[in-house]
């Protein structure tokens, strides 16, 4: 269907509506609105307006404490997701695919999702965070332990000019020590978790500083629990997927 420009001015006001509410919470009103807008046949093809009904979906979905309002959710997220990817592939909408997988347990088709990733985009270290956490949760330690270790090296060497490298390293360092910690590679664990520990206090990151002392103590003291079971909760973890700039269009 060929747009006109008012055509066009009105669905990137619908998007802008949307991005707005779901910067508010207000998630159930943005996520009935974008129905309402996808039921008009000039709307029908937006990606944008799918991008951020899923982003509604998922923030609802956080909030919520019921277990079937949840699932219904996120299952509608990955709907409005893939149907916004058919219209345009873009890499952040991608990477809000994977870690909704992720999420929801759903490794198997979370993983090349990232892989792909991080094969296309060298550029960005998120993939490899969450092919890192991929394995852990999946008990694979050692690809783990790898994936980490690449995370590490991309955040010393990436010319991105965009790239926060610290806080690259330090979600590196954390990964790195989980998995050694697991593995019982008890000496190895504790000086990462050392240079986690430094690394933290340097660049004042109080929370990151919090975590690598808890891990720099099992370390020392060779204590596998209580992260022997490592998964990913539905956004429970600090990590949900926040609505970006990157991918907003019609």
């Amino acid at each position: 269907m060929n747009l006109t420009d008012d055509d066009l001015e009105r669905i990137k006001d619908i998007i802008d509506n949307l991005h707005y509410l779901h910067g508010r919470g207000r998630y159930a009103e943005a996520i009935d609105d974008g129905n309402k807008a996808l039921q008009d046949e000039k709307c029908a093809g937006s990606f944008g307006i799918r991008q951020e009904m899923a982003l509604c979906c998922i923030g609802l979905a956080k909030a919520s404490s019921d277990t079937a309002q949840k699932q219904a959710l996120l299952d509608r997220s990955i709907v409005l997701l893939n149907e916004a990817l058919a219209i345009a592939p873009k890499p952040f909408t991608q990477e809000l695919l994977g870690e909704t997988y992720a999420h929801m347990g759903r490794y198997d088709e979370a993983l090349p999702i990232f892989t792909a990733l991080s094969e296309n985009h060298p550029k960005n270290g998120v993939p490899f965070v969450w092919i890192a956490k991929i394995h852990m949760a999946t008990k694979n330690y050692p690809e783990a332990e790898a994936t980490a270790r690449k995370l590490l090296d991309f955040a010393e060497t990436s010319h991105n000019p965009r790239l926060n490298k610290p806080r690259e390293k330090a979600i590196g360092l954390k990964l790195l020590t989980q998995s050694l910690i697991i593995q019982e590679k008890w000496e190895e664990a504790f000086a990462t978790a050392t240079s986690y520990q430094k690394h933290a206090d340097t660049h004042r990151m109080s929370e990151d500083f919090r975590i690598a002392s808890a891990l720099l103590k099992r370390a020392a003291n060779h204590e596998v629990t209580p992260m022997d079971n490592f998964v990913i909760s539905v956004f429970g973890n600090g990590t949900s997927p926040q609505s970006s700039q990157m991918g907003r269009s019609a």
